[in-house]
């Protein structure tokens, strides 16, 4: 359940962790928290009973399928970006970084931007992405940034 908050709520609330996307049109700040978050810095049913007491919220309707996908399709082309950027066009890119490949990791960063490319093709896309093994090559850097499990979702 998605709630909206004007901005004064979220002033007499505090400061709390949580996802905030600001509409600057309406002037409100939705806010999407579970009631059941236990990975929080602020105590969750104290919080819920203050907007409750407040009554300066709105009920949002439930996200539609389509807006679900288009959350999704614009989280995982970002991401998708980010990868590019970050991590394969730095060396693909540069020409004497690229010369300085064996041709095995030459082989292997073609092949991974090209999966990467590729994402939109899949069956379940946008809102399951069967993200493309990572090179050794890059292995080091993006296990840095993603973890072990390497997964950027």
């Amino acid at each position: 359940m998605t709630y909206q908050f004007r901005n004064a709520i979220k002033d007499r609330l505090g400061d709390f962790e949580a996802e905030v996307y600001r509409d600057d049109i309406s002037a409100w700040v939705n806010l999407t928290v579970s009631p059941n978050a236990r990975h929080t810095h602020f105590d969750v049913p104290a919080f819920w009973q203050q907007i409750e007491d407040s009554g300066d919220f709105e009920v949002m309707p439930p996200k539609t399928a389509e807006e679900i996908a288009a959350n999704y399709e614009g989280h995982n082309r970002t991401e998708r970006e980010y990868i590019f950027r970050i991590f394969v066009d730095p060396i693909v890119m540069n020409p004497l970084r690229w010369e300085g490949l064996s041709q095995n990791d030459k082989d292997a960063l073609t092949t991974y931007r090209q999966e990467l490319l590729d994402i939109t093709a899949q069956e379940g896309w946008p809102t399951s992405v069967a993200w493309p093994t990572v090179p050794t090559i890059l292995q080091a850097q993006y296990e840095a940034e993603y973890g072990e499990d390497g997964d950027p979702s």
